[in-house]
């Protein structure tokens, strides 16, 4: 006899109903989503709501709405007008464990919804020209099963290489012999070996390098840079099958940006100018934003009484999709405001995506 999970209280139901159409602010839903984390039945109705909340809103749709993407600078108007009346909360950032594993549960809530047809369709990125969705499912399981084995989790895949392009050819290619409920199911195993790993880890230990593409890692980088791709990833699948991209929260968001803001000294490195005792301001505005100033030639000084030779002020969503190299989401330039050197601003934005990979 199969054991129905508790009835969630009726406060709860209004917080999962609350969370499935984007309605709670920031603290809230990262509590709805920690929930979600620890409750498998709550889970489950969390995800038929969404489910449901997608389907009204395609059914409802004008239908030159669905084909039409709203203008680049929407999201930003609509923000400013809100901050105008209310001023942005600030946002503690998730921890590096917690994000991994809220953006990992996302992506398999995402695709345990598809139907057979949905994983056939094309994808846009230009890095993908030829995969389906079900493709880019097998080269997340890929890099999911590799964080496991390199995070020294248990995780029984046959594939043992630390090579992106290799290995996600041979998963693809595996895949293809297996029924799409054993690849969900292979992805969900490996993000769950990858949790219960770090977070039996003492704190420090997160520090420890592991080999991740052949390069060197602390560990607590991978897990943000997978929370990183497993987002990035996860709006490619919405684009393919209609639905409308889904931002992290903002405490996630946060973690994100603020190690992504890290690596821009490396990425403006690669246009090969001299950016010694240069710094900048990066200012990111919307849920989840800061402002950070760093130092361009990345030796890591201080910088509390340097004034920076530019300001660059762009959205945190924006600026991690244009990370990811999905700044061509945006038509023409992306939209970001420069004060200062608005050279060395053009500079990092034409590189910002130096460092991204498949």
């Amino acid at each position: 006899m199969t054991t129905r999970p508790p009835r969630p209280d009726n406060e709860l139901l209004d917080d999962l109903a609350a969370y499935a159409t984007d309605a709670l602010d920031d603290d809230e839903h990262l509590a709805v989503e920690a929930t979600l984390l620890a409750d498998n039945g709550a889970a489950a109705i969390s995800a038929a709501f969404q489910s449901a909340a997608v389907a009204y809103a395609t059914a409802t749709a004008q239908p030159d709405l669905r084909t039409e993407a709203p203008p680049a600078e929407l999201r930003a108007r609509v923000l400013d007008a809100a901050f105008d009346r209310r001023a942005p909360i600030s946002t503690v950032a998730a921890g590096v464990v917690d994000t991994h594993m809220i953006e990992t549960e996302r992506l398999e809530l995402l695709v345990r919804r598809l139907t057979l047809e949905q994983f056939s369709l094309p994808l846009d990125p230009p890095e993908f020209a030829g995969w389906t969705v079900r493709d880019l499912v097998a080269h997340l399981c890929s890099n999911e099963a590799l964080l496991a084995q390199v995070a020294g989790a248990p995780i029984d895949v046959p594939e043992r290489d630390n090579s992106n392009d290799t290995r996600t050819a041979a998963v693809i290619a595996r895949h293809q012999t297996m029924t799409i409920d054993e690849s969900i199911a292979e992805y969900r195993a490996a993000r769950l070996a990858v949790d219960r790993t770090v977070r039996s880890l003492v704190e420090h230990a997160l520090d420890e390098e592991i080999e991740w593409w052949g390069m060197p890692m602390r560990l607590r980088d991978a897990l943000v840079l997978r929370a990183f791709e497993t987002w990035t990833h996860a709006d490619d699948v919405r684009r393919a099958v209609g639905l409308a991209a889904a931002p992290p929260s903002a405490p996630v968001l946060k973690r994100m940006s603020s190690a992504a803001v890290e690596w821009m000294p490396l990425a403006i490195s690669t246009t090969g100018k001299d950016y010694r005792d240069r710094s900048m301001v990066i200012d990111l505005t919307g849920p989840g934003g800061e402002r950070y100033h760093i130092d361009l030639s990345g030796a890591g000084r201080s910088l509390e009484s340097v004034e920076p030779d530019a300001v660059l002020r762009i959205d945190a969503v924006v600026f991690c999709q244009a990370i990811g190299s999905r700044a061509w989401l945006y038509e023409g330039e992306l939209p970001i405001e420069a004060e200062g050197e608005r050279g060395l601003a053009e500079d990092l934005i034409a590189n910002i995506d130096a460092l991204a990979v498949l």
